[in-house]
């Protein structure tokens, strides 16, 4: 039979696991938009169309192109199978951007990786009181004024915070850098 206890305990460590999972991974998009747009003449490279972008993954396009703003991407992980799927998620916000901007095209301009590993310390808070009634002890004694009481119950104990594990968490930060970019019209 399970106590009231067990399933507290674990709707905190359930709770606990959430919120962390929810701390790794986090995304920030920052659009610095030029009063002046740039004129670049590009060399070539490699280029996807993506809902009607040009998304320029290597190189520049071959010819002029005017630079409206840049995008600057910066999202964390903690698996290295999720990096991809989050460059991605940026190539998109990029493109979004681009559209909301009436641009022709993003280059990209860096996407980086960088590693980092830290040592994370879990806490266990979970206390149990023994004793009569409400009025619980840590530590399994039982009424003092009436002595020893013959049938126990959950009590009002506080055990206090004890670490239950340390472990090295290794978290991925990926940092991307994109130009929003329109081609001029003669």
């Amino acid at each position: 039979m399970k106590t009231d206890f067990d399933l507290g305990k674990r709707m905190v460590a359930f709770a606990f696991f959430f919120l962390f999972s929810l701390s790794l991974v986090r995304a920030s998009t920052e659009y610095i938009a030029y009063e002046h747009p740039k004129l670049k003449i590009g060399k070539g490279g490699k280029v996807v169309r993506i809902k009607n972008v040009d998304v320029w993954l290597e190189g520049t396009p071959a010819m002029r192109y005017w630079i409206d703003g840049v995008l600057r991407d910066e999202r964390t992980t903690d698996s290295w199978a999720k990096v991809d799927k989050e460059k991605r998620e940026a190539i998109k916000k990029a493109v979004d951007k681009a559209k909301d901007k009436h641009a022709n095209g993003v280059v990209r301009v860096y996407s980086k990786v960088l590693r980092e590993r830290r040592r994370e310390t879990y806490y266990d808070s979970m206390g149990m009181g023994y004793g009569y009634g409400m009025f619980g002890y840590p530590f399994g004694f039982g009424d003092p004024f009436w002595g020893p009481v013959g049938y126990p119950g959950w009590g009002m104990g506080y055990g206090g915070p004890v670490q239950s594990s340390t472990q090295i968490v290794t978290v991925y930060h990926i940092r991307s850098k994109f130009d929003i970019i329109h081609y001029p019209t003669y």
